[in-house]
């Protein structure tokens, strides 16, 4: 091994790149450290083996992930190619991972990444899904997850389980915290949202900014900005065209539901009450709120009656927590995979 890894060494340093390439595959073996890793990644792209040098990439980040030159080399990979949105994805973990250490380069590509994806989604013709007016027979219950605010522990805890099984759900999230750097490490970001969207989880509306004043207690200008610019920066930013909304607190009268109504043909509150499963006769859609008190069984029997009465259950869900509860609206990562209401569900 000694011999082998001189011979690499020399091979790399005089930019032999196809024996050096060849000598790191046969070490990399037996020694998958993070130095032989980079040597191979890099002597890989010299070579021009762009596609082998991202699956090993990856390959370490399963590894080593912290490792934050893995996503920095990897995004510079994406880059290249002008995959703006995988860009973003792997710059956006070397930032948070690199903090203060990040290099100048990296976060200039990252800025580069966004404006060119704003640049192509603006000049993109939009690819909506005509609603089919006709009146849907349902033979059968129907259930809806949702989660409320766009918490980035939801994309840590609650997301792994809908892809696991396969589950459904949308994510009501507050379109200004997806560019707030500063809430980054509370809220998804731009990439996580796009990932989970690619998953097939729902991305909408929760209206701009959420910042504790009742849509009730707005002004129509301050109102038109909560509904409508929510709305575009979803199209503009993530090609999403929603038409649904969540309204903050689910405060509403007369005149809020009247300018929503100009935006979205889905309005989601509280209630605990259930749906018609076609919905076509009002804009307003009715949901269960998941607290901290709420249990597996309380859950199953929701599901149950839905199933029971073919009517649609929607579960308002918040925070999702792998320790104590946060918040009244908060539940435990236990409620959706111990307990697994989702597991329940996908059977």
């Amino acid at each position: 091994m000694f011999e082998l890894r001189k011979e690499a060494d020399f091979y790399y340093e005089n930019s032999d790149w196809k024996n050096s390439s060849k000598c790191f595959s046969n070490i990399i073996k037996q020694d998958k450290s993070p130095q032989v890793y980079i040597k191979l990644v890099k002597s890989k792209i010299k070579e021009g083996q762009t596609d082998s040098a991202k699956s090993i990439l990856k390959e370490a980040i399963e590894l080593y992930p912290r490792g934050y030159n893995f996503y920095r080399l990897l995004g510079s990979l994406f880059y290249d190619e002008q995959n703006w949105f995988e860009a973003i994805i792997y710059f956006e973990k070397y930032c948070k991972i690199a903090n203060n250490k990040a290099r100048s380069e990296v976060l200039q590509k990252l800025k580069a990444s966004k404006e060119n994806i704003r640049k192509h989604l603006l000049n993109s013709e939009p690819n909506i899904n005509k609603k089919n007016k006709e009146k849907l027979s349902f033979n059968t219950g129907l259930i809806s997850i949702t989660y409320d605010d766009g918490r980035l522990n939801n994309y840590q805890f609650a997301y792994p389980l809908h892809k696991k099984h396969k589950v459904p759900a949308t994510f009501f999230v507050i379109t200004d915290r997806l560019f707030d750097n500063k809430l980054y490490k509370n809220f998804l970001s731009l990439s996580d949202a796009y990932e989970v969207s690619n998953f097939g989880i729902e991305i909408s509306s929760h209206t701009a900014s959420h910042d504790g004043t009742r849509l009730t207690e707005m002004d129509i200008s301050k109102l038109d900005y909560e509904l409508k610019s929510s709305q575009n920066l979803l199209k503009e930013k993530l090609n999403i065209y929603t038409k649904s909304l969540a309204i903050p607190y689910s405060k509403y009268n007369k005149q809020v539901l009247s300018h929503a109504s100009k935006y979205y043909e889905n309005i989601r509150i509280d209630g605990n009450k259930f749906n018609h499963p076609t919905n076509d006769k009002t804009l307003l859609v009715y949901s269960h709120p998941v607290r901290n008190t709420t249990t597996f069984e309380d859950i199953k029997k929701l599901i149950d009656q839905a199933a029971t009465e073919k009517t649609w259950l929607v579960l308002m869900l918040h925070g999702v927590h792998d320790k104590q509860q946060k918040g009244a609206y908060d539940c435990d990562v236990a409620t959706l995979e111990k307990n697994s209401f989702i597991y329940f569900i996908a059977r």
